[in-house]
């Protein structure tokens, strides 16, 4: 079975992001040009996008754009060790 386009659109961005050919914090190509680029329509892009912004590798600011993020200021989802404040330091 093959993957669905959207999917293979955000693998391609997500190892261009990993590579630093979008490196952190730079600003990705405007919808009309990944859409000329990859020869998709818009929801496609937009699909593979929202993507990678649930995993982290991409922000994006209100109507900003998107923004890619690798490696430092990614979210993660592990919770602090046991007996560490989740806050900062005094709080």
């Amino acid at each position: 079975m093959t993957r669905p386009e959207w999917q293979r659109i955000a693998d391609d961005i997500a190892a261009k992001i990993e590579s630093g050919e979008y490196p952190n914090g730079a600003r990705l190509p405007r919808f009309p040009d990944l859409q000329a680029h990859y020869g998709v329509g818009l929801k496609t892009i937009q699909t593979a996008l929202i993507a990678l912004q649930y995993v982290g590798l991409v922000q994006r600011p209100r109507g900003k754009g998107f923004y890619a993020v690798w490696p430092a200021e990614r979210p993660t989802s592990t919770p602090p060790a046991e007996g560490q404040e989740s806050g900062p330091a005094g709080t």
